[in-house]
């Protein structure tokens, strides 16, 4: 595999590009998604429920496309990448980059939930239809733009999370199959809660890469001017970012809270419900997350 060297840019430099486009983010829109997928008994990965569910998600990508004009909607692919041991798929979107098209840069959340079981009610709003909801809303401001990226973009969804980071395991052992060079992910998990008395994101900083995290750190400071960002761990590979980490690629993860006596207690739940998340705050990801993707497809000159 062709490996890229192992820095980035030192400052954000795409502000013209980033500040429109992410300006354009819409509450209402990224409000609805978390409601209708947390509206969804459970969406357990073994379930007809997570069949559905990402039947719904697949269902958002594709009418976003079909609104594109023809010359526009060519740039973009939409799959379901299927696994063959459980019953949800994972879904992939792809965007063409346009002079670094074999090098690629990653946004992905989890779309599955869980409360115990198969039959246990787990809304998930914030764990993790927070994270789908984003993914959703991302792809939607950049495929609606009219930017162009020099390396290409993936958006990924995410089966099986909950049960050992299944889907993006095999996701990501695909892209090392096929040699696919991935020069930056990032992965949104749990961004809906927010503690007033400590309103600032957090950062992950174990099982992810320093240098990512820290230009991270940059772009927030950069386009997401309402709050701050403070490092905190899981202490273990707690959500799909893992995956990327264990394969040798780069990743960065932000997190809804730094301190982590101040986490949503009920997730894994019935009462992870829409009702207690800060929608407002959390569409704050969104941009955070778009920024990362414009940013670090731009084939930037060190």
């Amino acid at each position: 595999m062709f490996q890229l060297p192992n820095h980035y840019q030192k400052n954000p430099s795409q502000q013209s590009t980033v500040i429109p486009i992410i300006s354009q983010a819409d509450l209402n829109r990224f409000t609805k998604h978390i409601k209708d997928l947390s509206s969804f008994y459970n969406r357990y990965y073994n379930s007809k429920n997570g069949v559905d569910a990402a039947e719904y998600i697949y269902k958002q990508f594709y009418e976003v496309l079909q609104s594109l004009p023809v010359e526009r909607r060519s740039l973009f692919s939409l799959k379901y990448f299927n696994h063959t041991k459980w019953m949800q798929p994972s879904i992939i979107v792809a965007m063409k980059g346009r002079t670094l098209g074999d090098e690629f840069v990653v946004f992905g959340a989890h779309e599955d939930s869980i409360a115990g079981s198969s039959t246990s009610k787990a809304p998930g709003a914030d764990d993790n239809a927070s994270g789908a909801a984003a993914v959703l809303e991302s792809f939607r401001l950049i495929a609606e733009s009219k930017f162009v990226p020099d390396r290409s973009i993936e958006w990924h969804i995410y089966a099986a999370e909950e049960v050992g980071l299944l889907g993006s395991q095999e996701i990501v052992q695909d892209l090392k199959k096929r040699n696919i060079n991935v020069h930056a992910a990032f992965v949104e998990d749990m961004i809906g809660y927010g503690d007033p008395n400590n309103p600032n994101f957090g950062i992950i900083t174990d099982y992810t890469h320093k240098e990512l995290t820290d230009f991270t750190k940059l772009l927030m400071k950069e386009y997401i001017k309402s709050y701050g960002m403070e490092e905190t761990k899981c202490g273990y590979g707690c959500s799909d970012h893992a995956s990327f980490h264990a394969a040798g690629y780069r990743v960065a993860r932000p997190y809804e809270t730094y301190d982590k006596t101040k986490y949503n207690k009920k997730i894994h739940t019935s009462g992870d419900v829409i009702d207690i998340l800060d929608l407002k705050r959390a569409l704050e990801f969104v941009k955070l997350a778009t920024s990362f993707i414009i940013e670090l497809s731009v084939d930037y000159k060190i």
